[in-house]
């Protein structure tokens, strides 16, 4: 039975009068029904809540006008009553809305009715596997009768040997087990081991392939190398300045060091005569003082030197390369210690010995005037010159020269205070007079001005008294210039005698004849 106040909320919901009949109801809840269905609104919680609430007050009203009747359950699983077969065919919806929705009201007061029947089985408890077996005699279990002692007995053996046959079979299987167990540890030792062995050979053929590849890479990166270097040399040795500049600059060349680099001895096809001969001595031999320079201003070492234990700067003074010369002297300070690396010579050979060589007099000015020579090597080399196999090898470089060979003579000395050796006696009528001051050889060979060098010849004292301040020093009897830079005046005596062979000729008799102020 409904309540009362339910079926008044059921007809409001509805829209319809109390006491509408069942038709009504339907036709209202059709057609709310339609509007608010979830199918129609979808996404729509308001308009689901609102069908919800009018399926429920379509079955109170339902449930108001059917009268309340024993329910029955039919073998083929829908519950109905017993005018069931009676109903209208007029009730039955079927119709189809706009949208393709059916609805179907009998469909739905008949579930309606089978849970209202589940419902009531359950409640009254005769549901579940217990009730069905208790309902069916067949399917009950034949109680057993008990056991006698010798059953018991029986069963209890019966039980310790499938207790002990489990244990057994249990402790077989554990040593089954740990065999099994153990063979595969061992198997995947072994193959853990293998793999080991394969990584590390793999490693290791990927480290040998990668080590050839190295070194094959190294070997072409040293070929190219040396092939740079070897034509860049070719280059400085042709005197082509532009392709020695390209192989320093683009083919980055270094400057320094010989032409084979260490380790690349065997890419070289022709072997150089010297090892240790670097871009600078060549370019020095040549004389070219813009690349030496522009070497020097590139990473090359001024104080490598060859395999006669020479530097650039000694082969520019061997062949006389004055420009060059003046370059390391204004870049190089002779008089610092840092510098000496460049200058220095190990004994026998001296700075003026190899000027001798340039057979050039500036040259060997260029030493004396900036006192790279001590008295000793200007002792030596006066000995070699005044020699008769120095004079005839010193003659030989010049071309026959006797005029720069007089220049050399002359500057010797003049820095070393020496005489002249003995010359043969000459008839009175082709002497020539001596003049107050020495006449310069070839021309205007040599550069004028203040600090130049000007060939002298050997003058009498009384001549070089009247000579400027701004002329060489005259030595002294110790090897040391005069710190006025005055030759010694007529008359001054010097406190010892020099090391001239003699008084020789004309007035000038030697270094040491005046007083040493």
């Amino acid at each position: 039975m409904v309540k009362q106040s339910a079926v008044s909320d059921a007809y409001a919901l509805l829209g319809l009068e109390q006491g509408a009949s069942m038709d009504q109801v339907r036709s209202a809840y059709k057609q709310l029904a339609l509007r608010t269905h979830p199918d129609k609104n979808q996404g729509n919680a308001e308009a689901t809540a609102q069908f919800q609430q009018l399926s429920e007050a379509y079955t109170v009203l339902q449930t108001h006008h059917t009268p309340s009747e024993p329910l029955s359950f039919c073998p083929c699983g829908r519950a109905h009553d017993s005018d069931d077969d009676d109903y209208d065919d007029d009730y039955y919806f079927d119709d189809e809305d706009e949208d393709g929705f059916y609805f179907d009201e009998d469909e739905d007061e008949e579930r309606l009715r089978f849970f209202r029947f589940l419902f009531e089985e359950v409640l009254r408890g005769r549901t579940g596997r217990g009730y069905a077996q208790a309902q069916d005699p067949h399917r009950r279990r034949p109680r057993k009768a008990p056991e006698t002692h010798e059953e018991y007995e029986a069963r209890l053996k019966r039980m310790r040997e499938e207790r002990e046959q489990a244990e057994a079979r249990r402790a077989q299987q554990t040593a089954e087990r740990k065999a099994f167990e153990a063979r595969m540890r061992e198997k995947e030792r072994k193959e853990a081991e293998e793999r080991q062995r394969a990584k590390a050979a793999s490693r290791k053929a990927e480290t040998e392939t990668q080590r050839k590849k190295a070194a094959q890479t190294a070997q072409l990166q040293q070929k190219r190398v040396q092939t740079l270097r070897s034509a860049t040399f070719a280059a400085a040795r042709a005197a082509d300045a532009a392709k020695v500049k390209k192989g320093v600059w683009e083919d980055e060349v270094d400057p320094a060091g010989g032409e084979v680099k260490m380790g690349c001895e065997n890419y070289v096809a022709i072997q150089p005569e010297d090892p240790l001969q670097t871009l600078s001595h060549i370019v020095a031999q040549n004389g070219d003082a813009d690349l030496v320079e522009w070497l020097d201003a590139h990473s090359a070492d001024p104080e490598e030197r060859n395999s006669l234990g020479l530097s650039a700067f000694h082969v520019a003074l061997q062949h006389g390369h004055v420009p060059i010369l003046k370059y390391f002297f204004e870049s190089y300070d002779p008089k610092h210690e840092d510098h000496n690396a460049i200058y220095d010579l190990s004994p026998p050979k001296s700075l003026l010995s190899i000027a001798l060589d340039s057979a050039e007099p500036e040259v060997v000015w260029m030493i004396l005037d900036r006192s790279l020579a001590t008295t000793q090597d200007i002792g030596n080399v006066w000995t070699e010159v005044t020699s008769l196999e120095g004079k005839q090898t010193l003659l030989k470089k010049m071309g026959n020269d006797n005029m720069r060979y007089t220049e050399i003579q002359n500057l010797l000395m003049s820095y070393g205070g020496f005489t002249p050796p003995p010359t043969p006696k000459v008839p009175a009528q082709e002497r020539r007079p001596l003049t107050n001051k020495a006449q310069p050889l070839n021309g205007s060979r040599y550069p004028r001005g203040r600090g130049a060098y000007r060939p002298k010849t050997h003058t009498p004292r009384a001549a070089q008294a009247h000579h400027s301040l701004d002329e060489t020093p005259v030595p002294t009897q110790n090897g040391t210039a005069d710190p006025t830079g005055r030759p010694p005046e007529n008359g001054e005596r010097g406190k010892a005698r020099g090391r001239g062979r003699g008084r020789g000729r004309g007035y000038s008799r030697g270094r040491g004849r005046g007083h040493a102020n």
